[in-house]
């Protein structure tokens, strides 16, 4: 969906010179481009693109959520909560997580620690049926993260295709002929596109639902807490 997005104003382009096929041209290079799995391609291409920009995300943050909410210097959760996620973690990592001021004495061996922590969280909560919600948050960072990734070449392909569709636009209003409703509707839909994809596609988007992710991975602590129990 992410790539769809960003070559969606391609297809609003070609409407705008190709009106009377918008239906049937647009619904046979779906066709096409899904059954030789361009459209499969195109999805791999944004996760790539968004992978590789991960790392930047996170350092605009202060680093991953997870490990961001585990640190006694940066979380948002109470004391009690985060005293509690850390008393599990420690039992299932077998070594005690630091405690405020060895954190402040060595950050980056407090940090592996805790990331240590969340790849075996990670690894108790694969199973989706267990972690719907969990799963719901980790899809949403996902979808927002590699939109976030694509946004150059978005941007640019947007900025292409304005051109391509104001162009019948432009020739009517040169030679004096009634505006078509089509292209000019089309134009309007890409710059809202362009605009969308410039204002609302940053980091503090994707944040929302990594924050988000990284509270419900925590709180799995208490259901592995509570089996061990059993």
């Amino acid at each position: 969906m992410p790539a769809f997005l960003v070559f969606l104003p391609i297809g609003l382009a070609l409407a705008a010179w190709f009106p009377a096929q918008l239906f049937t041209g647009w619904r046979s290079a779906m066709t096409i481009a899904g059954y030789f799995g361009v459209l499969v391609l195109l999805s791999e291409l944004g996760r790539d693109q968004g992978k590789k920009k991960e790392a930047e995300l996170f350092k605009l943050w202060g680093g991953k959520p997870t490990t961001r909410m585990l640190r006694h210097r940066h979380t948002s959760l109470d004391a009690v909560t985060l005293a509690r996620y850390h008393s599990v973690i420690s039992r299932l990592i077998g070594k005690a997580l630091p405690t405020r001021d060895n954190e402040k004495a060595d950050p980056k061996s407090a940090d592996a620690l805790y990331e240590s922590g969340v790849k075996l969280l990670l690894e108790r909560t694969r199973d989706a049926g267990k972690f719907p919600l969990l799963l719901k948050e980790n899809t949403s960072y996902g979808f927002r993260r590699n939109l976030w990734g694509m946004k150059p070449a978005a941007i640019f392909i947007c900025c292409l295709s304005l051109i391509a569709s104001l162009v019948p636009v432009c020739a009517a209003l040169f030679n004096q002929t009634p505006l078509p409703p089509l292209p000019l509707a089309l134009t309007v839909s890409i710059i809202v596109l362009l605009v969308w994809w410039i204002l609302r596609v940053k980091s503090d988007w994707i944040r929302i639902p990594g924050d988000g992710y990284a509270q419900r991975l925590l709180a799995a602590c208490d259901l592995i807490s509570e089996g061990e129990s059993k």
